[in-house]
C-alpha cells in the first residue's frame, strides 16, 4: 500500500497523473480535485463547436467522469483548495460550504494556467472574453453570436486559430500582434508567411508590431460599444475582444510555500519534485528544460502536460524517470495549412552560434496516403559545423504531424542532416516512398553544408 495521492487539477496533466498512478498503485488511494463542476474540457472547444466539428461545448471533451471513477479514481468536484500544509501534509478544501481537511502521502500539483493582461488598461472588461475554461467559453460564445466586429489580442496559436473561426462565421475579425511576426515563438517569418497571406485574402485584417494600449467603453453614442487604442494611438472599434495572450500559471496557492521562479512558476527538479519533496508540480505551473543550454523555460502546451503528468506518476514514490529536454512540438491547422514546428526557430538557434538553414519543397511524399500530391514545405536548422538539427517547421495542405514527429525524435536523439539523410527506413513498394521529403530535406541540408565547407576552403 503506498498510501494517499492527491492531485489538485482535473485537467490535461492532473487527469494524465491520476491514470498513470491508478496503473502503478492501485492500492493506493488516489484523490483528484477538481474546483470546477466538470472534466475534461478542451481549451479551443468554443472553436471546435463553432466550426461544428462537435456538436455542444458540453461534447468538447477528452475524457468523462465515469471513465476516471472506472479507474477507482475517487474525483471530487466543485471542490476548492483553500490552503496547503506541507508540514503536516495537509490539505484544507470546501465543496459547497462544506469545509474539509484531507491528508496525502503524496502531492501532485496541476492547477494549470490562466489567460490575461496587466499591461491591458480595460483587460478585465465583460466584452473581452477569453475560451480556456469551460465556463469562459459557454459566456463568449452568447458574446460571440451577438458581435459582429471581433478584435483578437495576440498573433500566437491561440489567436490565429480563433481569428480562423470567427472569420468562417462571416464576423469581421481583426488581429493585433505586438511583434512584427505571427506565431513569432514557433516560426520564422518566411514559414508563417503563406498563412498570413491567406489570411488577409480571406479577409482577416492583420496588425503586427502594434500592442494594445488599453480598451474602454465607446462614448461617441456608437451602436459599437468597444474602443481599442494601440500604442501607435490608432484606435479600432469592436463588439467584442478576445484575449489571445500569454498564458501564466495558477501557482499563487502555494505562493511564500513552496519555491517559485519570478515568473511564478513552481521550481521543480528533473523529476518534477518541487522544494518539499512530498509535493510535485507538472503541465502549466512549470518551466522545462530546452535549447542548447538546457535552461529552464515556460512551455505551456498540451502535450507537456500530458508527459509530466505521467512522469510525476512514475517519480512519486521512487526518482526514475528524468525530464531531460523539451523539443516544444506544436502542430495547428490555419487558413487551408497544416503547420508544424519543432525545437528552435532560426531566430532562436542563432543566439548559440552559426547555423545553416534550408527550405525544401517536397510533392506528394511523406503524406497520408501515395495519392496525395499537396506540396510539403520543410525548413531544417542545424548546426553549421556539425550539422545537428536545431529545428524544423513544416507546412502543407495535406496532414503532416506525423512527420513533425518523426523530426522530433530526431532532434531528442541529436541527429544531423548526415544522420536523418541516410537513416535505414522500410521500403514497401505501393506504401512507401522510396525518398521521402523528410529524408530529402535532410539531405538538402548535408549538401548545403558541404557545399558551404568546400567554398570556405577554396583558396
Amino acid at each position: 500500500m503506498k498510501g494517499t495521492i492527491v492531485i489538485i487539477g482535473a485537467s490535461f496533466a492532473g487527469i494524465s497523473c491520476a491514470l498513470e498512478a491508478a496503473n502503478l498503485y492501485p492500492e493506493s488511494h488516489i484523490i483528484l480535485i477538481e474546483k470546477e463542476k466538470t472534466i475534461g474540457f478542451i481549451p479551443s472547444g468554443l472553436n471546435l463547436t463553432l466550426s461544428h466539428k462537435v456538436t455542444s461545448l458540453d461534447n468538447a471533451r477528452f475524457i468523462s467522469a465515469d471513465l476516471l471513477r472506472e479507474r477507482n479514481i475517487d474525483l471530487r468536484l466543485e471542490t476548492m483548495v483553500t490552503k496547503v500544509d506541507v508540514k503536516k501534509r495537509e490539505l484544507s478544501t470546501e465543496c459547497r460550504g462544506i469545509k474539509q481537511r484531507l491528508l496525502y502521502d503524496k502531492l501532485v500539483l496541476a492547477m494549470g494556467s490562466h489567460q490575461g493582461s496587466h499591461q491591458i488598461e480595460g483587460a478585465n472588461h465583460p466584452l473581452v472574453v477569453s475560451t480556456k475554461t469551460y465556463e469562459d467559453s459557454l459566456e463568449t460564445l452568447k458574446i460571440v453570436h451577438q458581435s459582429q466586429r471581433i478584435v483578437v489580442v495576440g498573433g500566437g496559436q491561440i489567436g490565429l486559430e480563433a481569428a480562423q473561426t470567427y472569420q468562417n462565421l462571416g464576423k469581421d475579425v481583426t488581429l493585433i500582434e505586438a511583434l512584427p511576426s505571427l506565431a513569432f515563438k514557433y516560426f520564422d517569418e518566411e514559414m508563417i508567411a503563406p498563412v498570413q497571406k491567406a489570411m488577409t485574402q480571406q479577409g482577416v485584417q492583420v496588425i503586427t508590431n502594434r500592442s494594445v494600449v488599453s480598451i474602454k467603453d465607446n462614448l461617441d453614442q456608437s451602436t459599437v460599444p468597444l474602443v481599442i487604442e494601440t500604442s501607435n494611438q490608432e484606435t479600432i472599434e469592436a463588439d467584442m475582444v478576445l484575449l489571445g495572450v500569454n498564458l501564466r500559471p495558477n501557482s499563487h496557492l502555494v505562493k511564500g510555500i513552496l519555491d517559485r521562479d519570478v515568473d511564478n512558476t513552481i521550481r521543480v527538479d528533473d523529476y518534477l519534485r518541487t522544494s518539499d519533496p512530498h509535493v510535485f508540480a507538472i503541465g502549466d505551473l512549470i518551466r522545462l528544460p530546452y535549447g542548447l543550454d538546457q535552461e529552464k523555460y515556460y512551455l505551456p502546451l498540451v502535450n507537456h502536460a500530458l508527459i509530466t503528468g505521467q512522469m510525476a506518476a512514475i517519480n512519486l514514490f521512487k526518482p526514475q524517470a528524468p525530464y531531460k529536454k523539451s523539443t516544444r512540438s506544436m502542430g495547428t491547422s490555419l487558413f487551408g495549412y497544416y503547420m508544424a514546428s519543432v525545437g528552435l526557430t532560426q531566430v532562436e538557434a542563432e543566439t548559440w552560434g552559426p547555423v545553416h538553414s534550408t527550405i525544401f519543397v517536397g510533392r506528394g511524399m511523406e503524406m497520408v496516403s501515395a495519392e496525395n500530391t499537396e506540396s510539403i514545405t520543410i525548413k531544417l536548422i542545424t548546426s553549421i559545423n556539425t550539422g545537428q538539427i536545431l529545428g524544423a517547421q513544416l507546412y502543407s495542405k495535406a496532414p503532416i504531424f506525423h512527420v513533425s514527429d518523426i523530426l522530433s525524435l530526431a532532434i531528442s536523439a541529436g541527429y544531423s542532416d548526415q544522420d536523418l539523410a541516410l537513416q535505414e527506413r522500410a521500403y514497401v513498394a505501393g506504401f512507401t516512398d522510396l525518398q521521402g521529403a523528410i529524408y530529402q530535406a535532410a539531405m538538402h541540408s548535408f549538401e548545403g553544408r558541404l557545399a558551404q565547407r568546400s567554398d570556405a576552403h577554396v583558396d
